[in-house]
């Protein structure tokens, strides 16, 4: 593994898709692509009913997942938040605050998190 150091000073050949104003930045783009795409797809409830869910009923939670910002010290095609260095989007303190009061009050295991790598958002930085 290379050191932090050298990583920081690599220059980076891949943006997120905001920077390059990317159509697919935008989420309307992406489920008008999603909506509007002929595609052979079945409606949830058939799928549901065919597979025995019905009715479909919580079972409690068990992930406690957040998304911490954008920010990330890479730019990943399967990022789900178009996450990368050139994003500035990061969760506030209070927001991190407010989800760990949130995940003591329930029965959950603290497990993940989801956005940017934590090591690039202040808050969550040695985590």
């Amino acid at each position: 593994m290379a050191c932090k150091c050298a990583m920081r000073q690599a220059k980076v050949s891949h943006v997120s898709l905001a920077s390059v104003a990317h159509p697919l930045a935008s989420a309307a783009a992406q489920l008008r692509v999603l909506n509007d795409e002929p595609r052979a797809r079945r409606p949830f409830t058939e799928a549901l009913a065919t597979s025995g869910l019905t009715p479909l009923t919580a079972t409690g939670i068990t992930v406690f997942q957040i998304n911490v910002g954008k920010l990330c010290n890479q730019t990943c095609g399967h990022c789900h938040v178009d996450a990368g260095p050139d994003r500035r989007e990061i969760m506030t303190r209070e927001t991190a605050a407010l989800c760990i009061q949130a995940l003591r009050a329930t029965e959950i295991r603290p497990s993940t998190s989801r956005g940017a790598h934590r090591s690039s958002i202040p808050t969550f930085a040695g985590c």
